[in-house]
């Protein structure tokens, strides 16, 4: 199991939610990346899984969430 992705701990109902869930969305990539450069893929795609719930608004999260279950 994964621990909470800065998604999730952002969606607790803050008065800037959009703004915490862009920034959010950014850490998130930015760790699955660099789990991604390490080797550990199947964590990497593990922190995208819940952007890829919705791959019209996530494409650049899915995507990468795609190719991270490729090689894992």
């Amino acid at each position: 199991m994964y621990a909470p992705t800065a998604l999730a701990q952002a969606e607790t109902g803050s008065p800037d939610h959009q703004a915490q869930v862009a920034s959010a969305a950014k850490q998130d990539h930015a760790q699955a990346l660099k789990l991604a450069r390490s080797g550990d893929f199947t964590k990497a795609a593990d922190i995208l899984a819940p952007y890829a719930k919705q791959p019209m608004a996530q494409v650049l999260m899915t995507g990468d969430y795609l190719v991270f279950l490729s090689w894992a």
